[in-house]
């Protein structure tokens, strides 16, 4: 079989949700001023992996001077596109295909800067394809975490297939871990992706805290507290006591 065979994944994934904002803050605009907002991406696996990025511009009513800047932050490497096509409904979009720079493997973290003359415009966001999966388990919906798993599970055979080399080994189990509040991962990371069995510490540096889930409750108390990844998600949240 020939490798030019494409692998369509055609999920609409909704960036505005699901993505981390960039720490830098030159991607931000005060809330009064117009914005380009990065609205949703589909993805493609064929000989390379695609990324179509779609850019709201309704703030402008025109896409004139719009472009996309993105990086891959594990290699740093960095390219600036024009639009592809447009899409005018439900909002005007134009949409970006990332054909020279994307994810070689599910775990690359991507980030997206919408551009306007040249100039940083709205929220950059940050991407990981393995990430999205695994905060879209977390939702309760077990056809959606079915869904998701067959997902991880096409991107691995990808990478063997393209013999792409990644940091994640996606024949195994993993936890995405997010700690919110004055908690923080070591080294001061708020989240990470790591496999089943792994202990994970969260320190609230040198204050007493109380350790919440995404429901509110109770899971301890102390300076820091301990979980060991069991291959779901857990969001952590320390508050002083």
């Amino acid at each position: 079989m020939k490798k030019n065979l494409s692998l369509i994944l055609a999920i609409a994934i909704i960036l505005s949700s699901m993505l981390g904002i960039a720490s830098y803050a030159d991607g931000a605009a005060a809330d009064d001023e117009p914005a380009l907002d990065v609205a949703y991406a589909n993805l493609e696996f064929g000989n390379k992996v695609y990324l179509y990025i779609a850019v709201d511009y309704s703030d402008f009513g025109s896409s004139d001077g719009v472009k996309l800047k993105m990086a891959n932050n594990k290699t740093g490497e960095t390219q600036i596109y024009s639009p592809n096509h447009k899409i005018t409904a439900p909002t005007g979009c134009v949409v970006f295909k990332c054909t020279t720079l994307g994810p070689k493997n599910m775990g690359d973290e991507l980030t997206f800067q919408p551009l306007k003359d040249g100039v940083p415009c709205g929220e950059a966001k940050i991407y990981s394809i393995l990430e999205y999966a695994l905060k879209a388990q977390v939702q309760g919906d077990e056809v959606l975490t079915e869904f998701m798993e067959s997902m991880i599970k096409l991107g691995a055979s990808y990478q063997k297939w393209q013999k792409h080399e990644g940091t994640y080994d996606l024949t195994k189990s993993y936890s995405l871990v997010t700690v919110g509040g004055i908690g923080s991962l070591e080294g001061g990371a708020h989240k990470a992706i790591v496999s089943r069995g792994t202990t994970v510490t969260a320190n609230a540096g040198d204050v007493a805290a109380t350790w919440y889930n995404s429901a509110d409750e109770t899971l301890g108390t102390g300076v820091t507290f301990e979980i060991v990844a069991d291959g779901a998600c857990h969001i952590l949240r320390a508050a002083a006591e």
